[in-house]
């Protein structure tokens, strides 16, 4: 699996923010990122303001802010845009209970451009 580059690490994280996430336990397993990663990008999104952090309880929780939402928004439609315009679809298969095929993958890609 390819890793995950630095615009798509931080569209992750606002989305998961924007669906309500505000814990960083939370965001991390959300997004797959490490502990160590996930914090140097969460102090990077507090700093441009798009992302806030408050102390309740002890503990750091943190909200979007209309300008993270924005964004946030944005990367969603791109999203969406994408999977509208793509040349491929995904067909799902049935499950096999052949053990030479079972767990070779979950569809076949097809061309339809």
């Amino acid at each position: 699996m390819a890793r995950k580059s630095r615009i798509e690490i931080v569209a992750d994280i606002l989305k998961t923010v924007d669906s309500g996430e505000s814990k960083p336990t939370r965001i991390m397993y959300k997004c797959n990122l490490s502990w160590p990663r996930l914090m140097k990008y969460l102090e990077l999104l507090v700093e441009w303001e798009l992302i806030e952090d408050d102390e309740v309880e002890s503990k750091t929780i943190y909200r979007i802010t209309n300008k993270g939402h924005d964004i946030a928004l944005y990367f969603k439609n791109i999203d969406e845009d994408y999977l509208r315009k793509s040349p491929f679809v995904i067909i799902p298969l049935r499950r096999s209970n052949n053990s030479e095929t079972r767990g070779k993958g979950r569809g076949v890609r097809v061309d339809i451009g």
